[in-house]
């Protein structure tokens, strides 16, 4: 059977240094995503891991711990890989 692939837009979510603090210090992030069907939610989550997307120091690809007291409809307590631009502040998240 093969799996579902659902991806979220990320439409605001932390800065550069917020980013770094929470990767460093553990310190909670907030992206606010919106589905397919324009419902917007908040997601408020820890990142684990950071890797340069491409040379420009600002769209990194992330592995997002999504926290229990998130609001999403989406898994608590669990792993995703996102895609994020630190400028923009805009990405997706791949839930699978």
């Amino acid at each position: 059977m093969a799996s579902i692939k659902i991806n979220y837009l990320i439409t605001e979510g932390p800065s550069k240094f917020d980013l770094m603090t929470s990767l460093f210090d553990g310190k909670t992030v907030e992206f606010t995503q919106k589905t397919d069907k324009n419902i917007v939610f908040k997601v408020k989550a820890i990142i684990q891991s950071v890797e340069a997307e491409d040379g420009s120091l600002n769209s990194w690809n992330l592995k997002i711990f999504v926290l229990p007291d998130s609001n999403a409809n989406i898994p608590k307590s669990k792993s995703f890989l996102a895609y994020y631009n630190s400028r923009t502040r805009k990405g997706t998240v791949k839930i699978t």
